[in-house]
């Protein structure tokens, strides 16, 4: 679900078309929680899936 959640934050100046500053910030943004959701896929680091809840806020 995260990971569906960083390709749309990806996705998000094609669609609606943002300006240079806020178009790099959703880069970033998406970036950050799809490197997140798949570094806690793993069992060892499970808790690191509440970093999304900061990325989110």
């Amino acid at each position: 679900m995260s990971v569906l959640l960083g390709a749309i934050l990806l996705m998000t100046p094609l669609i609606v078309g943002s300006d240079p500053p806020l178009y790099l910030s959703d880069h970033v943004a998406g970036c950050l929680v799809i490197l997140v959701a798949v570094t806690a896929m793993a069992e060892v680091v499970r808790p690191v899936r509440f970093l999304n809840v900061a990325l989110g806020a």
